[in-house]
């Protein structure tokens, strides 16, 4: 290999892992160019007030002071009955790893301790075993990864030269993970079986398309993209191809997830006229509804409880924290106040 190529190759890997950074852990980038136009939506609840403070520490606490903290926060948190674990990534350790943990925050358990980015956790539908994205096996690229539900069994299931691959989401049957990736220099939807085989792009056009999230019954994905103008959601039927738009306006729709009921979709916009927040919209078409003014930006909703609840992560206070609240905007509360980013949250029973 001369120095030339080499060169190439090391700028090409810089570009792709600063675009991953910007993607997945600071807020504010990877996200397609639009400005809002239309007057603020109505918050549905009144302004966020957490009942504990997320993270009250302005230097490192003491081992006493963080285990103290996180015995309130458990105990504040498990108020709302959410069972189940919920996996997330973060970088409390040092690095972004793969994590688990209670529905009410307890029982914290690394999976993963990879020097490179372990990333975006998605639960098989049964519980067993976790999707998640990784730079391990090549600095130049991010692939697709699956590990039983205790990390245990950890191997690559996917990968496209040069690209990263994005956003994990297991079909309700278990039998395909859908994804996205860069491949081409626009973001495109993919679909991979379980066992790593039948790899195949869904949409060939010259548009990007990211996000992808199934339906209860597996017959359609919702999903991002920016083909007439702004950043919003769309509905493709894998099957046919028919696709439908949900939301419209020159807004930043990102991160949409199907409820369990298939009735509504959650996500996040700058459609309020303020830092994105957690709106939902009806899966069959309509207005979005703010569910929550935050006072600084919420992302990565997600359905929990059977949908009963929606986590999400937060920058509302010192670091992006993990949170919960009732589907209806109500009763939010903070899951974790580590001294470093946890994002991407993800619940099983």
């Amino acid at each position: 290999m001369t120095n030339a190529t080499s060169s190439r190759q090391g700028n090409r890997a810089s570009v792709l892992f600063t675009s991953l950074i910007c993607l997945l852990l600071i807020a504010g980038c990877g996200r397609l160019s639009a400005t809002p136009t239309r007057d603020a939506v109505a918050p549905t609840s009144g302004a966020f007030t957490s009942p504990v403070s997320a993270n009250p520490f302005t230097s490192p606490p003491s081992a006493a002071e963080a285990a103290a903290h996180a015995t309130d926060l458990v105990k504040d948190a498990a108020a709302l009955g959410l069972g189940g674990r919920i996996a997330f990534h973060s970088e409390r350790a040092g690095n972004f790893d793969i994590w688990t943990m209670k529905g009410d925050g307890s029982e914290l358990r690394q999976l993963t301790t990879s020097p490179a980015l372990d990333v975006e956790p998605a639960w098989s539908p049964n519980g067993k075993q976790i999707a998640f994205i990784s730079g391990r096996d090549d600095p130049r690229k991010l692939n697709l990864y699956v590990m039983d539900a205790d990390g245990g069994n950890q191997r690559m299931l996917a990968a496209l030269d040069d690209s990263l691959c994005i956003g994990p989401a297991w079909s309700p049957d278990g039998k395909q993970i859908a994804f996205y990736s860069n491949q081409g220099g626009r973001y495109g939807l993919h679909l991979v079986n379980a066992d790593g085989g039948d790899l195949k792009r869904l949409l060939t056009d010259d548009y990007n398309n990211l996000r992808p999230s199934w339906s209860p019954d597996g017959k359609k994905l919702v999903f991002v993209s920016d083909r007439e103008g702004g950043q919003n959601l769309y509905t493709l039927t894998p099957a046919t191809g028919a696709m439908t738009r949900l939301t419209r306006g020159l807004y930043t729709d990102d991160a949409p997830r199907w409820s369990p009921d298939g009735k509504t979709i959650v996500f996040v916009s700058n459609r309020a006229g303020i830092v994105r927040g957690v709106f939902v919209a009806p899966a069959a078409g309509g207005e979005p509804r703010l569910l929550m003014t935050p006072p600084q930006e919420d992302e990565n909703p997600a359905w929990a409880g059977n949908g009963k609840f929606i986590l999400f992560s937060s920058r509302r206070t010192q670091d992006w924290e993990l949170y919960l609240m009732r589907a209806d905007g109500k009763d939010p509360r903070p899951l974790t106040a580590s001294q470093g980013m946890d994002r991407f949250p993800a619940w099983t029973r």
